[in-house]
Formats: C-alpha cells, structure tokens, sequence
C-alpha cells in the first residue's frame, strides 16, 4: 500500500514539475515572439527533446507547439500593424517569418484576408481629425478605430494548462 502511495504520489510530482515547465515555457515564448523560434530552440530552452516537447505541449495546451507559437506571432503582427506605419515586410522579418509571403499565407489563413488588405482596411477606416485645413486650433487628432482590426484588438489564443475536463452544465460559446 505504501509503495503504491509514492508511486501516486511521484506521479503526480511528475506532472505537476511537467506543467510548471510548460507554463514557464509559454512565458518565455511569449517574450520571445520577435526571435527566431523554432522547436530545436525551444526544446532547448526547455530541457527537452523536441519529440517528447512537442507532445508533452499538446497535451497540457491543446495546441501543437509550431502552431501555438505562430498564432501568437501573428497576433503580435496584428497588433504591430494596427499601431504602426511598418511595412509588412519589415514586421514578418522581424516576426521571424522567412517571407513576406509565407507571412501574407499564414496571416490569410488566421484571419481570413491578407495582411495588406487588413492595412488598407484599417486605414481607409481611419478620421484623422487633425488636419491644417481650417479647423480650430485645439483640436487634437482623433481616430476612428477601423471595423477590421477592432475583431483583432484583445484576441489571442487561450492555452489552458493540465488535463481538459468536460463540464456538462457548462454553458454554450
């Protein structure tokens, strides 16, 4: 009975010490998004191979970790791009994407349209209020949040971290 109870009892250490080293891998991955992240990096970084990482990720997030990884690189390009004048090139490459267009067909497939089209929604959408032309001085510039990255603001993935359990009186998304 005893040796039982540490069997259990190690076990559970086990995947106690496994989802605090996930945890504290999804910080750094998340204050690491403008490196170069590949998963021979990141297992590295966490002290795994990259085979036992990648399933240990997907069992305790949900998410494979390349997949993990580039949605939340895109939803730092949404962010990048809506506050910014960046090129969209210059924000792939620094995203660590090899090309604009892999960047542009990874975009496309997250978000439904293209990074450019997103760009010139954004500020085809934009007031700028501040213009030289006749208008009282005082004032100040203001802007009218385009629709398009409005759906973006605040979206990031959610990672839960530990076993999924199903809870039937749960309400419907």
């Amino acid at each position: 009975m005893q040796q039982l109870k540490m069997l259990l009892l190690s076990a559970w250490s086990n995947k106690m010490n496994t989802a605090a080293v996930i945890h504290d891998l999804l910080d750094w991955i998340d204050n690491n998004l403008e490196s170069r992240l590949d998963i021979e990096t990141v297992a590295r970084r966490a002290g795994y191979s990259k085979w036992h990482l990648q399933r240990l990720f997907k069992e305790h997030t949900g998410y494979p970790l390349a997949e993990y990884i580039r949605m939340h690189k895109l939803q730092r390009s949404v962010e990048r791009l809506a506050n910014s004048d960046e090129p969209i090139l210059n924000v792939a490459i620094a995203l660590g994407f090899d090309s604009q267009q892999s960047f542009n067909r990874s975009f496309k497939r997250q978000y439904g349209q293209a990074p450019g089209d997103a760009v010139s929604a954004a500020q085809k959408h934009s007031i700028y209020a501040n213009r030289r032309d006749n208008r009282p001085q005082g004032i100040g510039e203001r802007t009218v949040e385009a629709p398009m990255f409005s759906s973006y603001q605040g979206v990031a993935p959610t990672v839960m971290i530990g076993p999924y359990q199903t809870n039937k009186d749960a309400l419907p998304c």
